[in-house]
């Protein structure tokens, strides 16, 4: 049993911030989304190195899949659904990577408007 360095313990603790208030960030704005997305994004490879190089504490795995269960939970706008498209992504990138032998089938149904002139800009 190897004991963690001191900037794995604090990687860990900034995951787990992260992680505990992505689905709050999410909602704050939706410009800021789009953005927080990318971050997103940038996370999951972060802490996918972290687990290839064997630093990945339990608490963090739990807390990264409980966020993507909170996330796709958020109910966003019709005029976010790429952004919703897009984080569905990420988050099944997520979910491979930290439980690749589960089945998942909580992904939200996208509803694009078949006429867009009955959604004025």
């Amino acid at each position: 049993m190897t004991i963690p360095l001191s900037i794995e313990v604090l990687f860990r603790k900034l995951f787990l911030f992260f992680l505990f208030s992505a689905a709050t960030l999410t909602t704050a704005a939706q410009l800021g989304v789009l953005a927080w997305c990318s971050e997103f994004s940038e996370m999951i490879d972060a802490l996918k190195m972290l687990g290839f190089e064997g630093n990945m504490f339990v608490s963090t795995r739990t807390q990264a899949l409980n966020t993507c269960e909170e996330i796709l939970r958020l109910q966003l706008d019709i005029k976010m659904q790429i952004i919703v498209i897009h984080l569905s992504s990420q988050v099944a990138r997520l979910r491979r990577f930290l439980d690749a032998d589960r089945v998942w089938d909580d992904y939200p149904e996208t509803a694009f408007p078949l006429d867009p002139r009955a959604y004025p800009s």
